[in-house]
């Protein structure tokens, strides 16, 4: 199982014990936390949503957008996050790091 941690310090931040679950298949996990932005946005913007589901996505794309703005994608991709293989993969932020780890 693949873990990599990264000290990232940024004004903006997630808040905590939130985590995404990404899907990197002939995708790296930039262009997949980019392809799940864009999903999550069109949701927001074209489906009507009950409070808890709208919150939910709400948190999940202020996570996407902190994760895109300072994650160290090219690290990541040399981890093993490059979508040559097949694999589900979870990201949470504990403190100022972000985890990422194979499901």
């Amino acid at each position: 199982m693949f873990t990599e941690e990264y000290n990232l310090t940024n004004p903006f931040k997630a808040r905590k014990d939130f985590k995404i679950t990404l899907y990197l298949n002939g995708y790296c996990i930039e262009t997949s936390a980019r392809k799940r932005y864009n999903d999550v946005i069109n949701i927001l913007l074209r489906d009507t949503l009950l409070d808890g589901e709208m919150e939910r996505l709400e948190r999940e794309l202020e996570f996407l957008t902190d994760f895109l703005q300072n994650a160290d994608f090219g690290e990541l991709r040399k981890s093993g996050f490059d979508g040559s293989v097949e694999m589900r993969v979870e990201v949470r932020k504990k403190g100022g790091k972000f985890i990422v780890e194979r499901i």
